[in-house]
């Protein structure tokens, strides 16, 4: 006997197009920077809240490791506000983002 899938796997998010682990957003932005990006690392922190009465809130703080370095500091920025958008949008509620452009040292 052989068991076939009714839906056609689609290689990607495991979470109906949300982004709730690390992994997810790792894939997230390797599909985004394709092959500018080298790696990402995610890593859990904080900020101070850019609402008075919040305090600190919890951060996903996202390192972008790029093969090579951009030409000016405005589409680093622009690449940054981007990505973040469109990551805040596939995300939960609570996942505050903070980008970070680093480059590979090889």
């Amino acid at each position: 006997q052989v068991c076939t899938g009714l839906i056609p796997p689609t290689g990607g998010f495991i979470s109906h197009g949300r982004l709730l682990t690390q992994n997810d957003i790792a894939s997230f932005c390797k599909k985004e920077l394709g092959e500018l990006l080298v790696r990402t690392e995610i890593r859990n922190g904080v900020e101070i809240s850019p609402m008075p009465s919040e305090g600190l809130i919890r951060t996903k703080e996202v390192h972008l490791i790029l093969r090579e370095k951009l030409d000016e500091p405005s589409p680093e920025k622009q690449m940054k506000d981007n990505l973040r958008t469109r990551l805040s949008a596939s995300s939960p509620d609570t996942f505050n983002y903070r980008i970070f452009i680093e480059y590979d040292k090889a």
